[in-house]
């Protein structure tokens, strides 16, 4: 729609650049809206200024789509900063005097446990939306345990029900199925291929601790699959790695060809020969950025259990990239950081805030500025199936958009983390920043 069709639109937004995440026209000057979705850009959106119901200067700023989140928590981050901080502790001693702290100051609190989602959380997500609160589209992954999963399938389709004939429908959707293939390398409970370095071959949990048995985890899959469900499957151990990329496999043999976008939440160890795998079984890679990086938890805890060779081959970023897998990008927040450009910054420079290594860690997978930023955005609108609707600033897509002081294409990215975000909205109603 050009502006010749278009008048008295509810918002122009100007005097910076519009980084639109479409290769063909990648920058505009500005961008205006009216009832929620992007209707005009650059000259024929500058026409518009004058009888816009309100305009947005940007002060030489940069609007980009918005950032999505393919992985994170939501009512865990809430329930842990409602309660003792003791993220920052570094000993049991700190931990133990945080909690003390607390439970003096909140002495009719009652005690801060979540497992992960159930379908009775989806009621909290559609009274938030409904009261007008939420400030976010969200899917709701519900989570699918070995001991009970036959049981929770008529209760997942039930809240998928439930939160399609809701009036916050539009905000909240219940299509994906989390499952946990395996832990992490940390404690020693992701699933390896071959033992960990620190353990004896012959001990007992020698290479991990699978969650699901492969053939109860193919069960699984098929059974959510043919419900209709998204599969979303932890992965962290190259084992785990595989095995889910075994049900993957699994699903689309038995189940038949559907467009399904499953997705591998993590990727963080793989082995060489399922690099292809991913792209081949249409299998999106979902990767934690921020933990591409030579810091401490890397150095002290992850590389001492799986040595030098198999260290490089976790976050393949570029390596998948390169074989035509679709990345998506989250934080796992209250895991890790959830400011999108915090992890994107590792994305493209794999080093730490000090500059650490200077060429990256494993430099190989350092993504470009434009895949990176990508990822956090078009990458999690397929996740979500919504590519179509956001991802970019396109004529005739949602206006989800989000306002930075400068522009990352043009900033060092390893100062990517001092951006200043100055506003979002979310099809086209301003959620962060201002009324406009």
């Amino acid at each position: 729609m050009s502006g010749d069709a278009v008048s008295g639109v509810d918002l122009v937004v100007h005097g910076g650049v519009v980084v639109t995440g479409v290769p063909v026209a990648p920058r505009a000057r500005a961008v205006a809206i009216q009832d929620g979705y992007v209707v005009a850009l650059d000259t024929d959106a500058l026409a518009l200024r004058a009888t816009a119901a309100s305009t947005v200067d940007l002060e030489g700023g940069a609007l980009l789509p918005s950032f999505g989140d393919g992985h994170v928590h939501p009512l865990w981050g809430g329930v842990e900063l409602a309660g003792p901080a003791v993220r920052d502790a570094t000993t049991v001693a700190e931990v133990a005097d945080a909690v003390r702290r607390w439970a003096a100051e909140n002495p009719d609190v009652a005690w801060v446990q979540e497992a992960a989602l159930s379908p009775a959380d989806v009621e909290a997500y559609l009274a938030t939306a409904a009261a007008g609160r939420l400030p976010v589209r969200a899917n709701v992954a519900l989570r699918a345990d070995p001991g009970r999963w036959p049981r929770q399938r008529t209760e997942f389709v039930a809240a998928r029900e439930m939160a399609a004939g809701s009036p916050a429908a539009d905000h909240v959707s219940v299509r994906t199925v989390k499952m946990f293939a395996d832990g992490v390398v940390e404690a020693g409970t992701a699933a390896m291929l071959a033992p960990y370095d620190d353990r004896p071959a012959t001990s007992p949990h020698s290479c991990g601790l699978p969650v699901w048995t492969p053939d109860e985890l193919k069960a699984a899959a098929l059974a959510f699959d043919a419900d209709g469900f998204q599969l979303h499957v932890h992965a962290i151990g190259d084992a785990g790695v595989r095995a889910t990329l075994d049900a993957f496999e699994e699903v689309a043999r038995v189940n038949g060809p559907r467009d399904r976008r499953s997705v591998l939440a993590h990727t963080q160890v793989v082995d060489p020969a399922d690099l292809p795998r991913f792209a081949a079984l249409g299998v999106i890679a979902n990767l934690e950025p921020l933990w591409a990086q030579l810091d401490p938890l890397q150095v002290d805890l992850t590389l001492p259990r799986i040595g030098p060779e198999r260290g490089a081959w976790q976050y393949p970023m570029a390596s998948l990239l390169a074989t035509g897998a679709v990345l998506s990008m989250g934080s796992d927040w209250p895991v890790s950081s959830y400011r999108p450009l915090e992890g994107l910054a590792v994305a493209v420079t794999r080093q730490t805030r000090d500059g650490v290594p200077a060429q990256g860690w494993v430099p190989h997978e350092r993504l470009p500025v434009g895949s990176a930023l990508s990822a956090y955005t078009q990458g999690v609108a397929y996740q979500a199936f919504e590519e179509d609707a956001w991802g970019s600033v396109t004529v005739g897509r949602r206006a989800d958009l989000v306002w930075l002081d400068r522009d990352p294409t043009t900033t060092e990215p390893a100062r990517w983390p001092e951006i200043v975000v100055r506003g979002t909205w979310l099809a086209g109603r301003r959620t962060w920043g201002g009324p406009a």
